[in-house]
């Protein structure tokens, strides 16, 4: 869920980290990158549900997201190739893979942008 000050948050630097392996770790929840607006807007990662609802581990004042969700199966495959969740903050080369590439097939269905309701902020 997004907001609600739960205890036991990570920094904010550890964003791709958490997303990245709650998305392993918990069927159907599905990683994202890219921005997403809070008390400042910047690069993060946070996942969603199947219903979209959004779940920010590091992030209690999330507001608007944007990003590229990445499907399970896919980020297993990356993290097997590069030894790191991230991939739009941290890893050149499939960074340039994407730029030259265009986006996988599988990732590029899910391009879109996601507004916590309100009961996400409790």
């Amino acid at each position: 869920r997004a907001g609600g000050g739960a205890a036991g948050r990570h920094s904010p630097q550890e964003c791709v980290n958490d997303g990245g392996a709650a998305a392993v770790h918990h069927p159907g929840v599905t990683n994202v990158e890219g921005y997403a607006a809070g008390i400042r807007p910047g690069m993060h990662a946070w996942c969603v549900t199947p219903g979209e609802a959004v779940i920010d581990p590091t992030w209690n004042d999330g507001r608007r997201y944007y990003g590229i969700a990445y499907p399970t199966g896919w980020l297993r495959r990356h993290m097997a190739t590069t030894c790191t969740w991230g991939v739009l903050g941290g890893d050149i080369e499939a960074v340039h893979a994407l730029l030259i590439d265009g986006l996988p097939d599988e990732v590029a269905a899910y391009n879109r942008q996601w507004v916590p309701t309100a009961a996400q902020h409790r």
